[in-house]
């Protein structure tokens, strides 16, 4: 017999949007915690290796789905440009990749 997808539901966050804090930190500290390397990545916690990305948000980064922005006053609100490359972002907008403290890619790493 089969069950009705609609009858089981999951707790948490099935079902409901997820909110731009929360998308940062499953993106960062919740995903190492997952791979069970929150102690060692995941935040700018001393001791942690130095994992990063640079993100460039600005027009000259070259994607139109960042720019122009609706409101001039958006353009300082690190929030908004957070949120805008959660949504909108890609490999255009990736300026440095760090792992381990070392450069290691992005737009402006020379090869």
């Amino acid at each position: 017999m089969q069950s009705n997808r609609n009858e089981i539901r999951k707790p948490g966050y099935s079902g409901r949007k997820l909110s731009v804090a929360t998308l940062l930190y499953l993106g960062t500290l919740g995903g190492a915690h997952v791979c069970a390397l929150d102690q060692d990545i995941g935040s700018f916690k001393v001791n942690k290796s130095f994992d990063a990305l640079l993100v460039r948000v600005s027009p000259e980064a070259g994607n139109p789905g960042l720019w122009p922005p609706d409101d001039p006053e958006e353009e300082k609100d690190l929030r908004g440009l957070l949120e805008r490359f959660l949504f909108c972002g890609d490999d255009r907008n990736i300026a440095k990749v760090y792992v381990q403290g070392k450069l290691i890619g992005g737009k402006d790493f020379a090869r």
